[in-house]
């Protein structure tokens, strides 16, 4: 068995979490990128890579279940050593993993997070949707106009470069979900966490919402 850093929460004055530890992501987010990892490089190259891993992070792998939650850092080394097992450059096949799996995520088991797909109802709900995702930090919409938003991610300094990718294709996912389309997401480091600037595609090449 593993032994995982535990994770105590704090609500300071303004409801941020605060969390020390390490991060984790949620189960169901990770078990349908896995669905998507062995679609994309099949069951024996998937099992290749997954035998890279130290067991002990392969044990907490394996043990995902749908309501748990998995260290970001161990869900972080199996799709690295997946990518590496399958002659894939890590980075894209993080935004491929991401964007497919936590896509099918939102469109099913978190679809009514979506059923308001405004500008406005985004901006609202990125905080939570992140929340939902990772337990660690807190995400807060900076900057927000007509096809572009801006979002930080901070309490989470020590974050993988894989992470930052993993954050933006998220972003990415989300906004496909949304119906929006000319989607670009760029990811920096900062020093608390990461910045996250997305755009969507000019006013007139974006669906009307729904009323």
């Amino acid at each position: 068995m593993w032994v995982t850093d535990e994770v105590r929460r704090v609500a300071p004055p303004g409801g941020q979490r605060v969390s020390v530890g390490e991060a984790r992501v949620f189960g169901a987010v990770l078990i349908e990128q896995r669905r998507v990892m062995k679609r994309l490089v099949g069951d024996e190259v998937f099992a290749r890579g997954l035998g890279l891993v130290e067991p002990e992070r392969r044990d907490e792998y394996e043990a995902l279940t749908l309501l748990g939650w998995c260290r970001a850092s161990t869900a972080i080394a199996v799709t690295r050593a997946v990518a590496l097992a399958s002659g894939r450059v890590p980075e894209a096949f993080v935004r491929d993993v991401v964007v497919g799996g936590f896509g099918m995520v939102l469109r099913t088991v978190w679809r009514i997070l979506m059923t308001n797909s405004t500008d406005e109802a985004l901006v609202r709900r990125a905080g939570t949707l992140y929340a939902k995702t990772v337990d660690k930090g807190v995400l807060d919409v900076t900057q927000h106009g007509p096809g572009h938003v801006v979002l930080e991610v901070t309490g989470w300094p020590e974050m993988d470069d894989l992470d930052i990718v993993a954050l933006s294709a998220g972003v990415e996912a989300a906004l496909l979900a949304a119906g929006r389309s000319g989607i670009r997401v760029a990811g920096e480091r900062t020093r608390s966490g990461a910045r996250l600037s997305a755009r969507t595609g000019r006013e007139s090449e974006r669906p009307a919402p729904e009323v």
